[in-house]
């Protein structure tokens, strides 16, 4: 177990790519699954602001302030964002509107990182997963090496308490 927390710790975030398998050790290796998460972000997060639809001949929607924009158009309806603010903060940069435009295309990612390893049964030698963690609400534009740092860093830990409860 020793030596596979070496291997693991040897691993930069940056060797790990979405949806690939990164092969450690005699039959070891780790696999990046990411998924769209199924959560509407602005249902479940304040600071990505409110969106509505509404006829494209009507006024703001309700408690949409005048720092409200169109940001979408479809069949005579428009896409109303209403920027998050905090204070007298109001958060409505380019970049604010870009990354709402991404989340309303792409959604959230969820990922996951699991170890695989070698196990032996009376059927014959097969892979087996050992440990997995994950993590959800990841904006959908992000790189996998902003966030598979943490997950490593999860798997690691499991890992180190798996050997000390069984020492």
């Amino acid at each position: 177990m020793d030596s596979l927390i070496s291997a693991l710790s040897a691993i930069a975030p940056e060797d790990l790519q979405e949806n690939d398998d990164l092969p450690l050790f005699d039959g070891y290796f780790l696999s990046l699954t990411v998924e769209p998460d199924d959560i509407n972000p602005f249902d479940c997060f304040d600071c990505y602001g409110r969106i509505a639809w509404a006829p494209s001949q009507s006024s703001r929607p309700d408690g949409f302030d005048g720092s409200a924009e169109v940001i979408d158009r479809d069949r005579g309806n428009v896409l109303w964002w209403q920027p998050y603010r905090e204070g007298k903060k109001v958060y409505n940069s380019p970049q604010d509107r870009r990354q709402v435009v991404d989340l309303l295309e792409y959604g959230l990612k969820f990922a996951t990182l699991t170890l695989y390893g070698p196990a032996n049964s009376v059927v014959g030698s097969h892979t087996v997963d050992i440990d997995s963690v994950c993590v959800g609400g990841l904006e959908p534009l992000e790189d996998p090496k902003d966030y598979a740092a943490g997950l490593l860093s999860d798997i690691i830990h499991g890992l180190k308490h798996q050997l000390n409860k069984s020492a």
